[in-house]
C-alpha cells in the first residue's frame, strides 16, 4: 500500500476517531507509538479490504425484469424491476431501480484508438 493511500482513511471520520483515541492512550502512557502505529496500519489494512475485496464486489444484484434500458450520450440507463441485491446473503429486494452508468472519457479514447489501430492493420 502507498503511503498517500492510507491518509485517504485516515482522514475519515472513524480514522480521525481512532488516531484520536490512541494519541489519548499514548499520552497516558498506556500503549507505545509503535503499539498505535501498528494499529492504524491493521485499520488500513482492514479498510482496504473492506472496501476493495480480493474475490470481485461485495454487492451484487440480479433483476427479475428490465423494464427499459437506453444508451444515449455515452451514458447507459438501465429501469429495472424486482431487483434482488446478495451478499454473501440476500440483502434486500426493491421493486424498482434506476441505474446511470456513464461510460469514462480514457475508456471511449482506448477504444477509438483500437479501433483505428485495427483499421491500419487492414489497409
Amino acid at each position: 500500500m502507498l503511503p498517500h493511500e492510507n491518509e485517504i482513511y485516515r482522514k475519515s471520520v472513524i480514522g480521525l476517531g481512532l488516531q484520536a483515541a490512541l494519541t489519548k492512550i499514548q499520552l497516558s502512557r498506556g500503549v507505545s507509538s509503535a503499539l498505535c502505529e501498528t494499529v492504524l496500519t491493521y485499520f488500513d489494512n482492514g479498510t482496504v479490504r473492506a472496501l476493495f475485496p480480493p474475490n470481485g464486489p461485495v454487492v451484487k444484484f440480479a433483476a427479475e425484469r428490465i423494464h427499459s434500458y437506453e444508451f444515449c450520450e455515452n451514458t447507459w440507463n438501465f429501469q429495472m424491476e424486482n431487483v434482488h441485491f446478495h451478499s454473501k446473503r440476500l440483502l434486500d429486494i426493491c421493486d424498482k431501480v434506476v441505474v446511470h452508468a456513464r461510460l469514462h472519457k480514457d475508456f471511449l479514447g482506448k477504444r477509438k484508438r483500437r479501433k483505428r489501430k485495427n483499421e491500419e492493420e487492414e489497409l
